[in-house]
């Protein structure tokens, strides 16, 4: 993961109730920096942005920057907490993470901490723990597996209307349902399996079941689509030559 986080890329998420604050809309800048703090907590689990990059970001000083971080403390909706260096004591960075507040309006549908966390050089100093309750993450995985639904029911309605094509000209129309389960089965199986292809092998099984009419009846379709259609057939020459042809 990157050092910075580039910011969300469509939307902040600042809740309501925090945008109707009347201390927090005399410093409306805070309002944008809860909306970075919320975002990046939904999005990576943890808020690692230094002040000088928030400055840059708002387009203020760092100075103004930590007067936000302290309104916004004070109004509970985060929580700053300092991270030491184990061997010198000396402090390294801080932690921020959802305050009480934030965590009671239950944002985006979470019951529980926003997130927490901190720079990568901080690993195992703070628990990173991602949040799966409607996160956005959560929702875009969400909105591509009901695209995924989407396109594969299409191509579902699109296989129906190929095998109706086919089915329509099949002479013995028995066992639809189960030579519609076949035929899916084997269009799924390969590429190579086109209804073009099909089609010719119907055509040609249609020339010998006329051919042969007087004593050959055509199967069951359940049956020819159950990879009959690949049978061999001999039909009747140019020369009108008859020939023999065992078909079970």
């Amino acid at each position: 993961m990157a050092d910075e986080f580039e910011g969300s890329r469509i939307f902040l998420n600042i809740p309501v109730f925090a945008a109707r604050d009347k201390d927090l809309l005399k410093k409306t800048k805070s309002l944008l920096l809860l909306g970075e703090i919320v975002s990046m907590l939904n999005t990576t689990g943890k808020f690692f942005m230094s002040n000088k990059t928030i400055a840059k970001r708002l387009d203020c000083t760092p100075q103004a920057v930590n007067n936000y971080l302290q309104l916004l403390e004070e109004k509970k909706l985060i929580v700053r907490t300092k991270v030491y260096d184990k061997n010198t004591n000396a402090i390294v960075g801080r932690i921020i993470k959802a305050g009480p507040a934030l965590i009671n309006a239950r944002l985006l549908g979470l019951t529980t901490d926003v997130g927490e966390g901190s720079k990568r050089a901080f690993k195992g100093v703070v628990n990173e723990r991602l949040y799966k309750d409607n996160n956005l993450k959560e929702q875009y995985k969400r909105t591509n597996i009901n695209s995924a639904s989407h396109s594969n029911a299409q191509r579902v309605s699109q296989l129906e209307n190929e095998f109706e094509e086919i089915w329509s000209k099949y002479p013995n129309k028995k066992g639809k349902k189960q030579a519609f389960n076949h035929y899916k089965t084997w269009r799924k199986s390969s590429t190579k399996h086109t209804n073009e292809y099909l089609l010719d092998q119907l055509n040609k099984y249609l020339v010998y079941c006329q051919q042969n009419n007087s004593w050959y009846h055509p199967m069951n379709g359940s049956t020819w689509f159950n990879g009959r259609f690949d049978d061999v057939l001999i039909t009747e020459n140019i020369a009108n030559k008859a020939t023999k042809r065992i078909y079970d």
